[in-house]
């Protein structure tokens, strides 16, 4: 059977929530707006409510501060709100918390290519998906 499915995006500035009058639900919610530990946890604890129950939440960036981020200068481990995530494990650290404290199993894509050159990297950039 197929079902059609009407996309929706909503970007929203780090911190915020959803809007309470958005009434909808969503097949899928995609996770790639901050990149330090509170932001991502806080935006997947915020979203997941408004994930239907078969529903796939996923995102970008399933890497430690020193799996990517260093290496290009970026500070992932300064949280939004000013705090230091000193386990520096940033976007891999907030997506396994949360993963594990639903009893999700989580699924990570492996081996994208690195986007400025085109070509394999050490340092690649994991896409992650869990089910709700």
């Amino acid at each position: 059977m197929l079902h059609s499915v009407k996309p929706c995006s909503i970007h929203l500035r780090g911190g915020l929530r959803p809007p309470a009058t958005l009434g909808q639900h969503f097949d899928f919610v995609y996770v790639d707006a901050r990149h330090d530990y509170k932001g991502v946890y806080e935006d997947m604890v915020a979203y997941w409510p408004k994930l239907k129950k078969g529903g796939i939440m996923a995102g970008h960036d399933y890497v430690t501060q020193f799996e990517g981020p260093q290496q290009g200068g970026q500070r992932w481990q300064v949280n939004y709100d000013g705090t230091e995530d000193k386990t520096n494990t940033v976007v891999k650290g907030a997506v396994d918390r949360f993963s594990t404290e639903r009893c999700r199993q989580l699924t990570i894509a492996y081996g994208e290519p690195f986007a400025k050159s085109g070509k394999r990297d050490k340092w690649l950039w994991p896409t992650w998906a869990l089910r709700k």
